[in-house]
């Protein structure tokens, strides 16, 4: 098992309300964190992975390409999302 340990200022960036019961709501990340995450961990899940899931995202039509700079920026790793996405507008 591996646990990942998020930065407590960054906890809450694209987290979403997910009612899942009448009254009853659970926190979830939605799908722009969830890939920018996947970029901020491809060292360790494969960059395959990572990139696939940007390809997905992107192709369609959750997010644009804005939405995930935006949060790649708020979770410092705007660096490899913008490679990302250079590699996958080549």
């Amino acid at each position: 098992m591996r646990v990942h340990v998020f930065d407590a200022d960054t906890f809450g960036v694209g987290q979403e309300s997910l009612e899942v019961a009448p009254g009853e709501f659970v926190a979830v990340y939605g799908a722009v964190r969830s890939v920018v995450d996947a970029l901020r961990l491809r060292h360790q899940i494969g960059t395959d992975l990572a990139y696939g899931a940007l390809r997905h995202l992107l192709g369609h039509r959750r997010a644009a390409a804005g939405e995930v700079m935006s949060t790649a920026r708020a979770l410092r790793c705007a660096t490899p999302a913008a490679e990302a996405l250079e590699v996958l507008q080549a």
